[in-house]
Parts: structure tokens; C-alpha cells; sequence
């Protein structure tokens, strides 16, 4: 745990830059860190020991093969299938949105970017009870 602890502290610190870049009506490069304060959050939880990554698989970029690797992880423990679905749903789309943010020519607008800074705090509040969860898990095996 003391490894991902920098990682915890960026996420926290990128969703705190969406609101203030919100605030400041720089709504595209909020996006950019909405989703990165979840990614960070991936980040930690496919850090663990006993999560399996598979670094030979070439069909996706490394994004989505952290995500994928886990969402497989997750449904390996029997996590629940409701809040799996969820963060999987809201990675993909805070994912998609990064992307128009920081490669297409779109600007997104205060609404949009409001959507998106709630979409990336609810997720991260899951990815991290799905990460209290996990260690409670490991204290009780100890």
C-alpha cells in the first residue's frame, strides 16, 4: 500500500484541478483531469499482488489494457457485478471524453464538463471503496 500512496494522493489532487479549472472556465483541460483522477485509481488497484497483468496482449493501447486487466480482476474475486458494470461504464466514457479532450478538435462547454467532473468523482469514490474493500478482505485472511 505504502507504493500506491503517491498515485492515491495524484488522483485526489487531479480531481481537485478539475473543479478549480471548472471554476476558471477552462472546461476542456478539465476533462483531461477528471479522467486521470480515476486512471490513477486503476493505476493502484492493478498494482496489487495479486492482480495478474498481462503484458504480452497488443490488441489495446495501455489505457485500456489497465482497465481491462481490472475489470477481469475484479470479476475474478466476485466483486459486485453492479458497481463493476458501473466503473467500467464510467472509465469508457470519462476514457472517450479524455480523448476528445486532448486529440480531437472539440471544446467542451461548463455543462459537459460539470457532467464529466461528477461522472470522475462518483467512479473514483468506487474505484477507492472497491480498494478499502480488497484490503479489508486481505486484513481479514492475515
Amino acid at each position: 500500500m505504502e507504493k500506491t500512496l503517491p498515485l492515491i494522493r495524484k488522483s485526489d489532487e487531479n480531481l481537485q484541478s478539475a473543479d478549480v479549472l471548472i471554476q476558471n472556465k477552462k472546461y476542456t483541460s478539465s476533462v483531461h483531469c477528471s479522467y486521470y483522477s480515476c486512471y490513477q485509481m486503476v493505476m493502484v488497484l492493478t498494482k496489487r499482488p495479486e492482480v495478474s497483468y498481462n503484458t504480452n496482449e497488443t490488441r489495446y493501447n495501455s489505457h485500456e489494457q489497465t482497465i481491462n486487466t481490472l475489470i477481469t480482476f475484479l470479476e475474478s474475486v466476485s466483486y459486485d457485478t453492479d458497481k463493476i458494470n458501473s466503473i467500467t461504464e464510467n472509465l469508457r466514457l470519462l476514457r472517450k471524453e479524455r480523448n476528445k479532450a486532448d486529440y480531437k478538435r472539440h471544446f467542451f462547454n461548463e455543462k459537459q464538463a460539470k457532467e464529466i467532473y461528477i461522472c470522475a468523482q462518483s467512479t473514483q469514490k468506487m474505484l477507492k471503496d472497491c480498494l478499502n474493500n480488497l484490503d479489508n478482505i486481505n486484513d481479514n485472511a492475515q
